[in-house]
């Protein structure tokens, strides 16, 4: 049975590749006919997003509430958020760098004309985000698709949970979220089962529509942002797995195909949650409570692809325009990048508006985020993969210190 199973799962990441292959050249053949594809893409797609709310509630509701006291909950919380700020901030340090010593903005000749200046004034409050932390309307949340907001609500009724006192009531809430689980997993495997159609339908959209251009007329920012991508991939994941999991970073990349072929096709962390969930669990052996835990919150937390884009486009842009930035600013960068990633939701093509917005708070034009719109699915493929790819790291990491301390103690 075990090996049946194992043939299923092998089965359906070759599928998955497979597809993205084969969209990629149907695209490429067919050109703009292969767009009319991208409604049956866009369908499966939907499928997923539509249950993701009620699952990031369940799920996180479900995880803490069955944590057997509130510090063990706050030692996984502690960990997995002392990671995913660390390897935030590295990431848009490395962006930074790459885009200083390739200089991708330098003798930039594509014309920015058409490109229209879509963002507008906005103020990064400190106050603002955190009160967006906490939304007033449970049912509004819901209605909204606000994944943080449900996230943070997820984290509270959980908590609640393990402070109920009569045990009989406590099983009573945990079992009712548990049968949602239940009815929500099925559906998302009915759903997932799918995904080589999906895959093969949006790869054809974005190569019919896009051709080969991505790697030509950008080649250069293209090149420098994915090399930045592999630095943190090999280089800070790597050391952080081999340091805290005692795991070599290919054999992990081999393990976790299921996530970034996935990722690369749909380009969405959201709809990426059970995968990863279900890779953690199965591949990596990590216990259903930390992994229902660590990776809903690392998908509207942690945006390591998309803070290195900050990084990579700010440093272009200034480039293009001739202006240096002193230490102080870059520093400024990074924080703000840290707090504007964390206002995320896994929705494919939104990194767009929040470049857009970084780029106007730092007084830079905005008409260079509005040309890479036209590339973005891209650009997204990376920063999506980079995204849950490093949940998956910090996931591990933290099942592994927590099995160490059972073993210890």
């Amino acid at each position: 049975m075990g090996n049946f199973l194992a043939k299923n799962k092998l089965s359906s990441v070759y599928l998955n590749i497979a597809a993205i292959i084969l969209g990629a050249i149907l695209g490429l053949v067919l050109g703009e006919t292969a767009c009319g594809l991208k409604f049956i893409g866009t369908i499966w797609l939907n499928c997923i997003k539509l249950i993701m709310v009620p699952l990031v509630l369940c799920i996180v509701v479900t995880s803490i509430g069955s944590q057997q006291d509130l510090s063990s909950l706050g030692r996984v919380a502690t960990r997995i958020v002392a990671f995913y700020m660390t390897t935030t901030l590295m990431a848009i340090a490395i962006g930074i760098a790459v885009a200083f010593v390739f200089k991708p903005g330098i003798g930039f000749n594509i014309a920015l004309e058409g490109a229209q200046a879509a963002a507008k004034t906005v103020s990064l409050s400190v106050q603002d985000f955190f009160l967006s932390l906490f939304p007033s309307n449970l049912f509004k949340t819901l209605s909204d698709g606000d994944v943080l907001g449900t996230l943070v609500i997820g984290i509270l009724f959980g908590v609640s949970v393990i402070k109920i006192k009569d045990v009989e009531k406590k099983r009573t809430v945990l079992r009712c979220f548990d049968s949602l689980n239940a009815l929500i997993n099925e559906y998302l495997r009915m759903i997932i089962n799918l995904s080589p159609i999906g895959v093969l339908c949006l790869m054809a959209d974005s190569f019919g529509k896009y051709g080969l251009t991505v790697f030509t007329t950008m080649a250069k920012f293209f090149g420098t942002f994915y090399v930045g991508l592999a630095i943190q991939v090999l280089l800070v994941y790597g050391i952080v797995l081999l340091i805290f999991a005692r795991m070599n970073i290919f054999k992990f990349l081999r393990d976790a195909t299921p996530v970034w072929s996935f990722t690369l096709a749909t380009c969405s962390s959201t709809a990426n949650i059970p995968n990863s969930i279900k890779t953690a669990r199965e591949v990596f052996n990590v216990p259903d409570n930390i992994a229902s835990f660590t990776i809903p919150l690392g998908a509207t937390l942690n945006y390591d692809g998309l803070v290195m884009a900050f990084g990579c486009v700010l440093i272009t842009v200034a480039q293009m325009n001739g202006i240096v930035f002193g230490a102080g600013t870059l520093i400024h960068i990074m924080l703000v990048g840290l707090l504007l990633s964390s206002c995320g939701s896994g929705i494919p093509g939104g990194g767009v508006v929040k470049i857009m917005m970084i780029l106007g708070t730092f007084g830079l034009p905005t008409e260079f985020a509005g040309l890479l719109a036209g590339f973005y699915r891209f650009f997204d493929m990376g920063i999506t993969t980079v995204n849950c790819l490093g949940d998956l790291v910090g996931t591990v990491c933290v099942a592994k210190a927590e099995e160490r301390r059972k073993n210890n103690s």
